[in-house]
């Protein structure tokens, strides 16, 4: 059956969505036959793969939706299941362009690896792994029990993160690698194994930036977010939380990799189990504006910069404490 108004139906390439049948096969097969900007459209279903998906040219990927928050079922909605133990779900990869629109778009699906939130893979793997693409937006998707949920790699340029979930990954929820004019909105990041947000910028590029629109980042296992070697970094309304485990921080700022300017306007930070909640070290300047958080057993803030870094707040601190090496002021 032809695809309708430039929308490819995998069923009409033979995948089942019946969680036992394989449906490595029919998936790509619906991949390759779709042109430039054409739309895979996945429907409600159970797809069993068993190796990863190649996506060497743009395209959109359509699900139904799926079952929010959901690890330990597989029912619910569109969801793509990788069975096998260090193998990703889907790779793509193109030539970088930064004057082509190599857009890739994933819409209202899950797609969770061979673990189930207490059994992860050691592998190395990623749910969506993206090299190369000047655009990348994934909206309403939850990817989950893989190694690196979302890797973001090579020179990517805005890439745009809407209402994702990435929950219980071995490593890092999401995972962007020198990327460029990255947007996280509304993002929950859970329980992944080492960060749930990570941004590292190390190829020494001037104007990296990094913007963070509300969400959540919450008992990950060594810091909710961290940042290295972006220029410009911007938080807005973010919740942090670190109730579990022993984590380095909530929020992690140049302690690898300077950055420079850092902002946060409306955060709030709680949870003990962290000693500090924000923790920077190379870091030119850092603004706390509104929000505040919660003392409880962690310290508030620390700088251990050299002493020309300055820490300006307009933040409550609730009897946190701050131990900042620079000069400091109150807006």
């Amino acid at each position: 059956m032809p695809a309708i108004l430039g929308w490819y139906n995998v069923k009409d390439y033979g995948a089942t969505g019946d969680g036992t049948t394989d449906d490595t096969t029919a998936l790509q097969a619906a991949i390759d036959a779709a042109p430039d900007y054409a739309t895979v459209f996945i429907p409600y279903g159970l797809y069993k793969i068993t190796d990863e998906l190649t996506v060497d040219h743009p395209l959109f990927f359509q699900g139904s939706g799926y079952q929010y928050g959901e690890v330990a079922s597989k029912l619910g909605g569109t969801v793509i299941w990788q069975a096998t133990d260090g193998a990703g779900g889907f790779n793509c990869t193109q030539a970088h362009d930064a004057q082509a629109e190599n857009s890739t778009f994933f819409d209202g699906m899950r797609i969770t690896g061979p673990g189930d939130g207490s059994q992860r893979p050691s592998s190395p793997s990623s749910g969506i792994g993206i090299y190369g693409l000047t655009d990348i937006t994934t909206n309403n998707v939850q990817v989950d029990s893989f190694y690196d949920g979302i890797k973001v790699d090579d020179e990517a340029w805005y890439s745009r993160f809407t209402n994702t979930q990435v929950l219980h990954n071995a490593h890092d929820g999401l995972l962007l690698y020198n990327t460029n004019n990255a947007i996280v909105t509304g993002v929950r990041a859970l329980s992944n194994g080492n960060s749930g947000v990570r941004a590292v910028c190390d190829d020494g590029a001037h104007g990296r930036t990094l913007h963070v629109f509300a969400g959540s980042f919450e008992n990950n296992g060594y810091a909710g977010l961290q940042v290295d070697g972006y220029t410009a970094v911007n938080l807005h309304g973010a919740y942090f939380e670190q109730y579990y485990g022993s984590p380095t921080a909530d929020l992690t700022l140049g302690l690898v990799i300077a950055c420079k300017d850092v902002s946060l306007h409306g955060c709030f930070f709680e949870g003990g189990n962290a000693p500090w909640h924000i923790d920077s070290k190379y870091l030119t300047r850092l603004t706390l504006v509104g929000g505040g958080m919660v003392a409880g057993a962690s310290g508030g803030i620390r700088g251990v910069s050299p002493a020309d870094n300055l820490l300006r707040l307009s933040f409550d601190l609730d009897g946190a404490s701050v131990s900042w090496a620079g000069s400091s002021n109150a807006l």
